[in-house]
């Protein structure tokens, strides 16, 4: 429908998740523990929902549940304090190489 308003292709592949666990039990509306993206996006940040998508296997059954949630947490912050070491790393690298390049200009 999208594409037939839009007039241009939105996707080349589409693929889905096998299916979601909500704290170890099936998530459908019958059971009742249905949770929306909307109402996820209230609880966490989006963020973690997209890692938890992107770091599973899209055969496997995904598990939102307390122990999951816990872990996704836990690596995001890994990679965010990566990726800030990294970013202060860079900016002493540039420091120190605008330290030295005008060291080199006060010497010519």
């Amino acid at each position: 429908q999208s594409e037939g308003a839009l007039e241009q292709k939105l996707s080349q592949f589409w693929m889905h998740v096998n299916m979601l666990n909500f704290a170890g039990q099936k998530m459908s509306k019958s059971v009742g523990n249905i949770v929306s993206l909307r109402e996820f996006a209230t609880q966490h940040p989006p963020e973690l929902y997209k890692w938890m998508i992107l770091s599973s296997h899209y055969r496997s059954v995904l598990d939102f549940g307390t122990e999951a949630l816990d872990r996704a947490t836990s690596s995001l912050a890994r990679i965010y304090s990566a990726l800030s070491l990294a970013e202060d790393y860079a900016n002493v690298a540039q420091i120190s190489d605008a330290d030295r390049k005008k060291g080199t200009q006060d010497l010519g």
